[in-house]
């Protein structure tokens, strides 16, 4: 029997944030053997966002 690949957990932030906030959650779900992806989403001002 084949064991299923582990997943890769991916963390995206809310408008007007950034991947910072998830600085003390990654270190864990790494300790735990997961793969995380946090990546900047470049959302950051309503008038740069329009543009």
């Amino acid at each position: 029997m084949s064991r299923s690949p582990k997943p890769t957990v991916v963390l995206v932030h809310g408008a007007f944030a950034d991947a910072s906030g998830y600085a003390q959650v990654i270190p864990r779900l790494i300790a735990r053997g997961l793969d995380v992806v946090a990546p900047a989403v470049p959302n950051r001002s309503l008038i740069g966002d329009a543009a």
